[in-house]
């Protein structure tokens, strides 16, 4: 049974909507009367002590629950940013944001959601399909959202990554061939 509950859970990360209420008998509502409480039926244990999430812990895994995106703000117009080479990657007069750095962004967020380094973490980028060029202006507040989740058993999701406009720049496949299997 937990092979099967495990199976249909995999399948609903990949966004299938599953219906398991045909696994359990139906409720008949109201509970009748006299149908005791299930607050008595536990009590904390204070004999240990649990580690405290921060809030960036909690940021980064979606609010406590497994980490489904990440967003990255690239801004190389602040004083203090490590990024204020890419104002002189200028093609016909316009400032672009490369496309190698979308699949760099890519690469870190594979990591982060799988909690390893990414510089010690080999990745496989497939299907990349380029929208349209990605204009850095100022301010600059254009961000990188990678909207799915990297599960164990799955070959491949897709990416959006898109500007702070909703535009749509770029997607890829991402293939974890062997590169998240040894965490």
């Amino acid at each position: 049974m937990r092979f099967i509950l495990q199976s249909l859970g995999k399948i609903y990360q990949t966004g299938v909507s599953i219906h398991i209420e045909a696994l359990y008998p139906a409720v008949q509502y109201p509970v009748p009367v006299g149908t005791p409480m299930i607050s008595s039926m536990w009590r904390w244990d204070h004999s240990q002590d649990w580690p405290v999430i921060d809030g960036k812990t909690l940021s980064a895994a979606g609010g406590g629950q497994v980490p489904t995106s990440s967003s990255y703000t690239v801004d190389p117009f602040a004083s203090d940013s490590k990024e204020t080479f890419l104002l002189d990657h200028v093609i016909d007069g316009r400032v672009l944001y490369p496309f190698t750095g979308h699949m760099v962004l890519a690469w870190k967020t594979i990591a982060k959601l799988n909690g390893v380094d990414f510089q010690k973490t080999p990745v496989i980028l497939e299907e990349i399909r380029v929208y349209s060029a990605t204009i850095v202006t100022k301010p600059c507040q254009w961000k990188n959202y990678i909207l799915s989740t990297c599960f164990s058993g799955s070959s491949r999701f897709p990416n959006l990554f898109n500007g702070y406009d909703g535009h749509e720049y770029l997607s890829l496949t991402f293939s974890p061939h062997s590169c998240l299997s040894n965490k």
